[in-house]
């Protein structure tokens, strides 16, 4: 494995997006909209709406996985919660007990997101590593993505809301995950381009 750490943290800072989505968006949106005033059947059942849509769409999203491969489809689906993380919870922190905003923010957005960035997201470590060493490799830089930029989120996200004032924190989190995520996936293309790793990205058989 010290023989590929950089493809460890390729890994590490590719699956910071979509942790923040999971974790953050799908786990502490819900809490936080409670916490101002919403019901807890309102934030439950738009947690729920939002797997439903990831559910729906992981298909869509694997036929275009596919077709373009999963390179492109995590860089499109990276550059969204780049993009709108921010917006996204602006508005939801305006507006906490407002229905329209909670099922589109915590069920269209974030359902969606997980859709198009998570459906086949396991599939882009595989292509950092060699064989012999693609199960250790993998392991070790996604459960630390995970770890840091998903289950420790909503605690990050907690602290800096309640304790230290920073009610936007979320949704700088998220967008800051996004940009992590977006820059190094576009750093490993231009490697693969340049001739310097081979990343197929499209492959005619499985894996």
């Amino acid at each position: 494995l010290r023989d590929h750490l950089p493809e460890v943290f390729y890994v590490f800072f590719s699956m910071a997006g979509i942790s923040s989505v999971w974790y953050v968006g799908q786990i502490y949106f819900p809490s936080f909209v409670q916490d101002e005033g919403a019901s807890s059947a309102l934030s439950s059942s738009a947690a729920f709406v939002g797997q439903l849509i990831a559910l729906v769409f992981c298909i869509p999203s694997g036929y275009l996985t596919d077709r373009y491969g999963i390179g492109k489809v995590l860089l499109v689906g990276n550059h969204f919660i780049m993009i709108f993380g921010l917006p996204m919870f602006i508005w939801l922190n305006l507006y906490p007990e407002n229905s329209l905003v909670v099922y589109s923010v915590i069920g269209g957005f974030c359902g969606l997101l997980g859709a198009v960035a998570g459906s086949s997201v396991y599939l882009y470590p595989c292509e950092m590593f060699p064989t012999h060493i693609r199960h250790t490799g993998t392991g070790f830089g996604y459960n630390m993505s995970i770890m840091i930029f998903g289950g420790c989120g909503p605690l990050f996200c907690d602290l800096f809301v309640k304790s230290v004032g920073v009610r936007l924190f979320p949704g700088y989190f998220m967008s800051i995950a996004g940009l992590l995520s977006t820059c190094t996936i576009w750093y490993c293309r231009w490697l693969h381009m340049s001739g310097r790793k081979n990343l197929t990205h499209l492959r005619p058989q499985p894996y």
